[in-house]
């Protein structure tokens, strides 16, 4: 698409500053539904990519909590993998629900 036209406004990367990312966070806008871009919810915070792994099945939470991630980016995974792209709990996914919000310190892919 030429830069006059673009396929989709507002895209690139986007700094987000709130209570839980005090000194700034970046997203991609588009890879979120426009419903997720202002959110509030119930953090759901894992310590680690293990953490998750262990407690994803057994998760008492709705399409309105937040997952965090934590110690998966540079400073806290060995060769900081490409761990970021939590799936959705088991149990959303069986009420159909596609989409949530969820954050992390992790590298993932520019199609996550």
């Amino acid at each position: 698409m030429p830069f006059a036209k673009p396929f989709k406004r507002d895209t690139g990367i986007a700094v987000l500053r709130g209570n839980l990312c005090p000194d700034g966070a970046i997203i991609k806008p588009s890879a979120a539904t426009p419903r997720l871009m202002k959110h509030k919810g119930r953090a759901v915070v894992f310590e680690s990519i293990e953490d998750f792994h262990a407690r994803i099945d057994d998760l008492d939470v709705d399409a309105a909590a937040v997952m965090v991630l934590k110690n998966c980016g540079p400073r806290g995974y060995p060769g900081m993998a490409e761990v970021g792209n939590m799936p959705l709990p088991p149990k959303l996914l069986r009420k159909g629900i596609t989409d949530m919000v969820r954050i992390s310190d992790a590298r993932m892919s520019g199609t996550a």
